[in-house]
């Protein structure tokens, strides 16, 4: 499976093993804002773990549907879409996009950013 796709389907918390494939030791990834996952993760193993706590933290509620994707020739990813979930009982439907910085098919540098950072940082607080 290509990069893109891999990280589109881990986001849907369907296939972690996937993009262990897209990451190593150098890969980082950046979630912005004051929110309890805000912070940057280093690594293979701590990237699929904030992945997995954030579907235990929705209870495996967690969907990502994509809705458009671009590549550019410098090797820049984007992935917009929209995140939805349920926690603490709460639904939460966010517009979210995902910039990636490749080295062919490993990913550097991952940022999630949401359109709605307080009910981002309200849903991970």
């Amino acid at each position: 499976m290509d990069a893109a796709g891999s990280l589109c389907r881990a986001l849907d918390m369907a296939d972690m093993s996937s993009l262990s494939g897209h990451l190593d030791d150098k890969s980082l990834l950046h979630v912005p804002g004051l929110s309890g996952l805000g912070g940057d993760y280093q690594g293979r193993e701590a990237i699929i773990g904030v992945l997995r706590r954030m579907a235990g933290a929705t209870g495996g509620t967690l969907h990502f549907e994509a809705n458009a994707t671009d590549l550019s020739r410098r090797g820049v990813l984007r992935v917009t879409g929209r995140l939805s979930g349920t926690r603490d009982g709460r639904p939460i439907r966010v517009t979210v996009s995902l910039d990636a910085t490749l080295d062919g098919q490993v990913f550097r540098r991952i940022t999630i950013e949401c359109a709605d950072r307080p009910a981002w940082d309200a849903l991970w607080g």
